[in-house]
Formats: structure tokens, C-alpha cells, sequence
């Protein structure tokens, strides 16, 4: 994994790692976060993430207990939220006094100084396969992106339908899933590839990008409530740190959306 300066373009660190997707690191970059889950399994494996001191480099290998990552965050205090789904392999186990079924997405925090129990929560189930009840295939709660609010104490997790939570109770605040009749279904259809969520600097709302439509939803994180539409790119999402700007890309250029009267 190399550590880039995007001002100057030079590579200014190389970590060895065997699977870095996602790397966070933490509000005051003093630490960084991998996930260290291999990207493909054919066999039981146990999910795994690191966490390097970014002064000496030195780092600590952490066990998931059982859980597959797929993404990770920090909160805004200092703890680690991990999303991910629970594989054949794990079935039968017990993660913090919860018995996941196969193919449940689950969200964990857990303390990297072992000071404050984990805690899990499931934040959706597996379905069985259509005309085979023995094949259980992942739910509609997709774990492939998720992100923070700037202050660390918001988590969204999805790909189509979004599941916000508190990363302090992993309370859920609310569910997006667009139904079949929706029509902002059009706007984010489930299966959307790439960091297409983020939050507004205040964290009152979330910007969803849509794939293929030419349109993206805003959203109030409270309630869940559609406010608003803008031009999609396509291809993820970023707000800059004072909240003024949003921006987007579609796999070739980036554009700039100024943000202004979202109250």
C-alpha cells in the first residue's frame, strides 16, 4: 500500500499489507486503520484490520472475530466501527452475546485498547435463494460503502438502501429502501458502485449519488425525508471540510457543486 502526497505526487510511504480497502485514518492522523480481510475467500478465513501509529509506523494486527470485513471507520472517539457480513464458516458462533445466521450484515465497534467491551448489532439479514431455500444469499443491506459525518458520531452504511446509525449506540437513525414503486429508486438504484454517500458538514444530510440517471438525492438524516435532487456524476461523493463545496467524479474528470441554502 503506498501513502501518496497529493500536493506534490510523491509516494512518501510503502506499507506491506495484504489487503488495504478500505484505510482511514483517524481525526488527528496520529493513527491509520486497514482492513486487512482478504479481498477474495474460497476457504474459511478469519476477517482481520490493523492499526499503524503513523510517528513510528508500528502497527497491531486485530482479530474480527468471526466477521468479514468490507469497510471501517473511526468514531469521534477513537474507537472503530467495522461492517461486514457473517460467512457459512462463522454460522453457529456468537459475536458480543449476538448469534448472526449466515450471510447477516453486521456492524461491530470495538475498542483497539481493549478498554470498552465490543458491542454488534445486525443491521440486515440473509435471504434464501429463489427456488432453493438451502442457498442463502446476502440481504438488501449491502456493506460495500459506507462513510462518517465530520464529527465521527453518524455512520452510514449501504449501496441502494442506507442504513444510518449512532457509532456511540449503534441506534439505527434511519432506513433508506427505495420500494419497488419508489421512484427515487430511479435516482439510486440498489447495486450503485463506488463512495456514493456522504454526509453535509452539519451532518442534518446526506448527498446519494445516483448511477445511470443523471439524478442524485439529498436526504434528511433524522427522518429520512427527501429535500432535494442534483446532477449525478456517477462515480462518488465528497464534501470539503467547510461544507461549501461538494464534490463528484465520473470515472473521468471531477466536478465542483457549490452548496448553499440547505438548511
Amino acid at each position: 500500500m503506498q501513502l501518496w502526497n497529493p500536493l506534490t505526487g510523491a509516494v512518501e510511504k510503502e506499507l506491506n499489507v495484504k489487503s488495504a480497502i478500505p484505510s482511514v485514518y483517524s481525526r488527528d492522523g496520529s493513527k491509520l486503520l486497514v482492513n486487512t480481510t482478504p479481498i477474495v475467500y474460497l476457504h474459511p478465513i478469519e476477517g482481520s484490520y490493523r492499526v499503524y501509529d503513523t510517528r513510528s509506523w508500528n502497527f497491531r494486527d486485530y482479530s474480527a472475530d468471526g466477521l468479514m470485513v468490507q469497510t471501517l471507520a473511526w468514531t469521534s472517539d477513537q474507537k472503530v466501527i467495522l461492517a461486514g457480513v457473517w460467512p457459512k464458516w462463522s454460522v453457529g458462533r456468537s459475536i458480543d452475546g449476538v448469534t448472526p445466521q449466515m450471510s447477516d450484515v453486521l456492524v461491530r465497534r470495538v475498542d483497539p485498547d481493549g478498554i470498552e467491551s465490543s458491542r454488534t448489532v445486525i443491521v440486515g439479514h440473509g435471504i434464501a435463494m429463489a427456488g432453493r431455500p438451502d442457498v442463502i444469499l446476502a440481504g438488501p443491506v449491502s456493506c460495500s460503502t459506507s462513510t462518517t459525518d465530520f464529527s465521527g458520531d453518524m455512520f452510514a452504511l449501504g449501496s441502494g438502501h442506507i442504513t444510518v446509525l449512532n457509532t456511540k449506540t449503534l441506534n439505527t437513525a434511519f432506513i433508506y429502501a427505495p420500494s419497488e414503486g419508489d421512484s427515487s429508486r430511479e435516482a439510486f438504484p440498489d447495486g450503485a458502485l463506488g463512495a456514493n454517500v456522504a454526509f453535509s458538514h452539519d451532518g442534518k444530510f446526506l448527498f446519494l449519488g445516483g448511477q445511470g440517471t443523471g439524478k442524485s438525492l439529498i436526504v434528511e438524516v433524522l427522518t429520512g425525508a427527501q429535500v432535494g435532487t442534483f446532477s449525478s456524476a456517477g462515480r462518488g461523493l465528497a464534501v470539503s471540510p467547510d461544507g461549501k463545496t461538494l464534490a463528484q467524479g465520473d470515472g473521468n474528470s471531477v466536478y465542483v457543486l457549490t452548496l448553499e441554502n440547505l438548511e
